[in-house]
C-alpha cells in the first residue's frame, strides 16, 4: 500500500490541474473513489501496453 500511494498522489494531481473544482478534491465519495480507481486502471494498461509494443522491436 505504501509503495503505490505516490503514484497515486502523482497520478491524481495530474488528472486534476485543468478542470477539477477545489471541492471535488475536498469532498471524494465512493462513486468519485470507483471512477478514480477506473482512470488510474485505464492508464495503467495504456501504460503496459506502450511499453509492450516497445520491447517487441527489441526483441
Amino acid at each position: 500500500m505504501m509503495s503505490r500511494e505516490p503514484i497515486r498522489n502523482r497520478v491524481r494531481n495530474l488528472t486534476r490541474w485543468p478542470f477539477l473544482p477545489h471541492e471535488f478534491t475536498t469532498k471524494v465519495t465512493k462513486d468519485t473513489k470507483k471512477r478514480e480507481r477506473k482512470k488510474l486502471f485505464v492508464l495503467f494498461v495504456f501504460f503496459v501496453v506502450k511499453t509492450e509494443s516497445k520491447g517487441t522491436t527489441r526483441a
